[in-house]
């Protein structure tokens, strides 16, 4: 036995809309990122992620000259890519 869809006669008339931007997407881990940054934005933010200190936008293209470490990008977005940068955690002593 087939069971076909049933749809109407005539479809409703749609109106022109433009198309919505897709709401941009930020992980947990960026979001707690983000939060600490704002509530320290003139400093550089060396966040933990596992082995790494990693640094992530401005903070990554300052790093990168400032230590000669060299600088990623990641996760091309529209426009703009993530520019990344990170320190092994056992060189810095910080354990």
């Amino acid at each position: 036995m087939t069971i076909q869809p049933t749809f109407p006669a005539s479809p409703a008339p749609v109106e022109a809309q433009p198309a919505a931007e897709p709401a941009a997407r930020v992980t947990p881990m960026m979001e707690q990122y983000l939060e600490i940054k704002a509530a320290h934005p003139g400093l550089l933010l060396f966040y933990r992620m596992g082995d790494f200190y990693e640094l992530f936008f401005e903070d990554a293209e300052i790093a990168s000259r400032a230590l000669g470490i060299v600088l990623t990008k990641r996760g091309h977005r529209r426009t703009r890519s993530t520019s990344k940068t990170c320190v092994s955690a056992k060189r810095t002593g910080f354990n």
